[in-house]
């Protein structure tokens, strides 16, 4: 986890050639107070991966977990998000390929009830963009079929999953931003 989270979230700045965000890793900038987020920015000069398959099954509560099992994996992801005043951190993206994959996700999102925007996404690949593929919101252990009726298969009864997603969304009354995608 990569975070620069605060009153006005921080710059991150990743160069590599291939940059692979796997297992639950994220990218993480949340802008809390009244000044600007900074900018995410990451380029690759080869690939960009960001897979949202996550086999650790985080206890979605502890105490529950115990006799349920429920578990809620995490998905990697860059995202950006703003509950204040201020606006959301920008994202920006250039890569030779770009690869959203298994439930992963690039997200922007203001919760904002004072009109803090969110970021904007400003993605340049030059060969491929390849968006596929879900993960399952929940996971289950065996002792989670004592919830549901005898009979009925765990799977067949509880079916949530998370799709592979770049999104923008203003869930207050500020403004969702721009998104700009260049693939040559």
């Amino acid at each position: 986890l990569a975070d620069v989270s605060g009153a006005g979230g921080g710059n991150t700045n990743i160069v590599g050639k291939n940059i692979q965000l796997l297992a639950g890793s994220a990218i993480v900038s949340n802008t809390s107070g009244n000044l600007d987020g900074g900018v995410i920015q990451v380029k690759a000069s080869d690939l960009l991966q960001i897979d949202g398959s996550d086999t650790t099954n985080t206890e979605v509560d502890a105490l529950a977990a115990s006799f349920t099992e429920i578990f809620l994996p995490a998905a990697s992801r860059i995202f950006s998000n703003t509950v204040g005043a201020g606006n959301g951190s920008d994202i920006s993206i250039v890569a030779n390929d770009l690869q959203i994959s298994n439930g992963g996700a690039i997200e922007l999102q203001t919760f904002s009830a004072t009109a803090g925007n969110s970021g904007n996404l400003a993605i340049n690949v030059n060969e491929s963009i390849e968006l596929s593929g879900n993960r399952p919101l929940l996971g289950f252990s065996e002792n989670a079929i004592n919830l549901i009726a005898p009979g009925i298969e765990l799977d067949t009864a509880i079916d949530l999953n998370q799709s592979s997603k770049m999104t923008i969304i203003s869930f207050g009354s500020g403004r969702a931003g721009n998104v700009d995608v260049v693939a040559a």
